[in-house]
C-alpha cells in the first residue's frame, strides 16, 4: 500500500513527531504531576456510587454523572478498599483513561481541521499545536469530567461537518446528525459546561437547516435538525430514567442547573485567559488572526459546509461563556482550546503561502519547509516545558498518594472522614453530605446546614474516624473548628487528626458531664454546666440527652450513670448506638444506675449513647469492665 503524499512532506513528518513527543510526555505527567483536589472528588464519587450510594440524594454534587457512572464499574475491579496498592493502581488507571481520552480529542481535532475547506496541512498542524498548549496537557491528564465531555464535542463538530458536506435528503446526513446531537447531549450529561457551546452551535445548525439554498431542501434539512434534537435529548432522557426513582428529577436538576447558575461566589475569567496566552502566547496571536480570517469568509456563500461557520460562532459561543459561568476556572477553557488550534494552524498555514516565492512546484517545497521550521519553533518552547516536568523537585503526587495510603491504613471500610479538600479520604465514607468544602461550597453553605453539622457532630450522628484539617476545614464557622480540635488531635502528619484519647475502652473510664476534658463528649439536649459544692454537674433538657463515647476496642462494658432525680416517679432509658440497653426505675436523690452493654452493641470509634428520663441533675458517666457486675 502506497504512503499518502502528505505524510511524506516536511510539515507533515514535523507535525506528527511534535504530537508523538507531547503525548509521551503528557503520559509521563499521568504518574508525576501533583492531584489537583477535583480529581479525588470525581473519584469518591465513583466510588460512592460503586457502593450504593447515589449523588444528589446521599452525597453533595453539582455535576452530571457520567464520569462516575463510567469509572464506577471499574472501581470493583480494583480492591481499592482494603489493599492501598490496589488503590494507587485505580487512580493511576483513571488518570490513564483520561490520557486515552485526551488522544483521542488531538485524533478528532485533525479530522474536523481536515474537514475544514483549509487543507490537510492545517489538520497536521492543528493537531500538534493542540497536543503542545500547556493548558490542554496540565487538564487532561485530571481525571475530571471536562475530558470525556472534549471529546464528545469535537465529535459533535465532526459529525455536523460530515453532515453539512452531504445530500440533506439521504439517510447517512440524519444519521450522522443523530450522531452529532448524540454527541453534544452526552458532552452535557459528562458537564454542564457543554451548554455553552448551544448558543454557537444552534446557530449553525439554524443557518443549515433554515437557511437552505434551494426550497426544495428545506423540508430534509428540516427533518435533520429534528434527527439532531432527538439525539441531543436522548442522553439527558436516559439519565433522568436512571436517576428519578433514586435521587428524584427535582434534586437532579436543581443540583446541575440550578444551583450552578446561582453559586453566590463568581470570578473573572481573565486570568485564566491571560495563564493560556503566557504559556502559549504564540498560538494565542495566531488565532485571533486566524479568527478574523474566518469570519471575514462568513460572507462569502458556502460558509456553513467550509466550516467556517461552526469554527467561529462556536469559538465566540465558548469563550463568551467564560464570561457567563460564575467560576471560569482553567479546565472550562478545554472545550476552546481544539478551536483556538485550528484557528493558529489556519493563520500560520496562511502565513507560510503567502512568503513562499518561485515556480509553482518551488513554492510547494518552500511553503513545506518553511511550515515545519515554524511549527518546529512555535511548540520547542512548550515541549521544553513539558519535559523539564520528568523530574519535579517536589513529587507533590507521591506525598498526596502518601496520605491517601495513610488514611486507607489507618481505618476500616466502615470508618468515615472529614475532607476539607485534601482528597485522601477518596476511598472512604464521607462523614458529612457536603464531603469537600472548598470556598465555592462553603458560600453555599447558609445557617441551617452549619446548625446541622454543629448538632450532628456533637450529638455523635457524625463521627469521623479522620479529620483531614486542611484549610478548607479551618475555614469553616469558628464553632465547628473549635469542637473538632476539642475532640480531635494531630498525627506526625499535621494535616491527619484522630480522635483524642479519653481514657475510654476496655478497662473503662469516666466522662464528667459538668466539666473537665471530657465536657467535650456532651452533645444535645443539655443545659450548660453548674457547680454544687464539689460536684460539677448538667441537667437533662427534654427526653433525649446524648453523649458520645469514644471507644477504641469493643467490649463488654457496663454504664454508670450517676445523677440525681427530684422524685422516685419515671424511669431511666439508656439506649447505645440506637439499640435500647434497659430501663431502671428512678429513685429521689442522688443514684447510681447500672446498665450492661456488651461488645457487639459497641463499634470502633465514637458511639452515640442517649438518656431518655424526665429532668435529671447528671454528674458522671463511668464505664467499667463487664467483670465488675455486682448489681441488677
Amino acid at each position: 500500500m502506497s504512503i499518502p503524499r502528505d505524510w511524506l512532506s516536511p510539515a507533515a513528518l514535523t507535525a506528527a513527531l511534535v504530537t508523538a513527543l507531547a503525548c509521551g510526555l503528557r503520559a509521563s505527567l499521568v504518574a508525576t504531576q501533583g492531584f489537583d483536589p477535583d480529581e479525588f472528588e470525581h473519584l469518591h464519587g465513583a466510588w460512592s456510587l460503586a457502593h450504593g450510594m447515589w449523588p444528589y440524594r446521599d452525597y453533595f454534587e453539582h455535576h452530571t454523572p457520567w464520569l462516575p457512572l463510567v469509572l464506577a464499574p471499574l472501581v470493583r475491579m480494583f480492591d481499592v478498599d482494603h489493599d492501598p496498592d490496589r488503590a494507587v493502581a485505580f487512580v493511576f488507571f483513571a488518570r490513564g483513561l483520561m490520557w486515552v481520552f485526551a488522544t483521542l480529542a488531538v485524533g478528532l481535532t485533525f479530522r474536523l481541521a481536515d474537514l475544514w475547506a483549509a487543507g490537510r496541512a492545517t489538520a497536521w498542524v492543528a493537531a500538534a499545536l493542540l497536543s503542545t498548549t500547556i493548558a490542554f496537557v496540565d487538564k487532561t491528564v485530571e481525571v475530571r469530567p471536562d475530558v470525556p465531555a472534549l471529546v464528545c464535542l469535537v465529535g459533535c463538530w465532526v459529525a455536523a461537518l460530515a453532515a453539512f458536506r452531504g445530500d440533506p435528503a439521504a439517510r447517512a446526513t440524519r444519521w450522522r446528525l443523530a450522531v452529532s446531537g448524540l454527541c453534544c447531549g452526552a458532552a452535557m450529561m459528562f458537564t454542564q459546561k457543554a451548554l455553552f457551546a448551544l448558543p454557537g452551535l444552534g446557530a449553525v445548525l439554524g443557518w443549515w437547516g433554515l437557511v437552505p439554498p434551494r426550497a426544495e431542501a428545506a423540508r430534509a434539512r428540516r427533518a435533520g435538525l429534528v434527527w439532531f434534537a432527538a439525539g441531543a435529548v436522548l442522553p439527558l432522557a436516559l439519565t433522568l430514567a436512571l436517576f428519578a426513582p433514586r435521587t428524584g428529577t427535582s434534586a437532579f436538576l436543581e443540583s446541575n442547573f440550578w444551583l450552578n447558575a446561582h453559586c453566590p461566589l463568581r470570578f473573572s475569567p481573565l486570568p485564566s485567559m491571560r495563564r493560556i496566552m503566557e504559556k502559549n502566547a504564540a498560538l494565542a496571536a495566531l488565532a485571533v488572526v486566524g479568527f478574523a480570517r474566518a469570519a471575514r469568509r462568513l460572507a462569502v456563500p458556502g460558509a456553513v459546509a467550509r466550516a467556517d461557520a461552526l469554527v467561529v460562532l462556536q469559538t465566540a459561543s465558548v469563550l463568551g461563556g467564560a464570561f457567563v459561568i460564575p467560576t471560569p476556572q482553567l479546565q472550562y477553557f478545554l472545550v476552546a482550546l481544539p478551536l483556538l488550534a485550528l484557528l493558529a494552524a489556519e493563520a500560520l498555514v496562511a502565513a507560510t503561502r503567502a512568503v513562499s516565492v518561485g515556480s509553482p512546484g518551488r513554492r510547494a517545497v518552500v511553503r513545506a519547509v518553511l511550515l515545519a521550521a515554524a511549527l518546529a519553533a512555535l511548540t520547542a518552547p512548550p515541549l521544553a516545558d513539558l519535559a523539564r516536568r520528568l523530574h519535579p523537585d517536589q513529587p507533590r503526587a507521591a506525598a498526596q498518594l502518601g496520605r491517601m495510603r495513610a488514611v486507607l491504613a489507618g481505618t476500616t471500610r466502615d470508618e468515615t472522614v472529614l475532607d476539607g479538600f485534601t482528597g485522601a479520604g477518596v476511598f472512604r465514607p464521607h462523614a458529612w453530605y457536603y464531603f469537600f468544602v472548598h470556598e465555592e461550597i462553603r458560600a453555599l453553605l447558609g445557617a441551617p446546614e452549619i446548625g446541622r453539622l454543629r448538632a450532628a457532630l456533637r450529638d455523635g450522628e457524625i463521627a469521623p474516624a479522620i479529620v483531614l484539617f486542611d484549610d478548607d476545614v479551618q475555614h469553616l464557622p469558628a464553632e465547628i473548628v473549635s469542637f473538632l480540635r476539642e475532640s480531635y488531635e494531630p498525627t506526625p502528619d499535621p494535616l491527619v487528626w484522630r480522635p483524642k484519647d479519653f481514657g475510654l475502652g476496655p478497662a473503662g473510664g469516666r466522662i464528667d458531664v459538668g466539666g473537665g476534658p471530657t465536657d467535650v463528649l456532651v452533645g444535645r439536649g443539655w443545659s450548660a454546666p453548674e457547680r454544687e459544692g464539689e460536684v460539677t454537674l448538667r441537667r437533662t433538657q427534654g427526653r433525649r440527652s446524648t453523649l458520645r463515647v469514644p471507644v477504641r476496642a469493643p467490649a463488654d462494658l457496663l454504664v454508670d450513670v450517676r445523677a440525681r432525680s427530684e422524685s422516685a416517679a419515671g424511669r431511666l432509658e439508656l439506649a447505645v448506638n440506637d439499640v435500647a440497653r434497659g430501663d431502671r426505675p428512678l429513685a429521689a436523690g442522688w443514684a447510681d444506675y447500672r446498665f450492661s452493654v456488651p461488645a457487639q452493641t459497641w463499634r470502633r470509634g465514637v458511639n452515640r449513647v442517649r438518656l431518655v428520663a424526665p429532668p435529671l441533675a447528671v454528674d458522671e458517666v463511668r464505664l467499667l469492665p463487664a467483670s465488675s457486675r455486682n448489681s441488677y
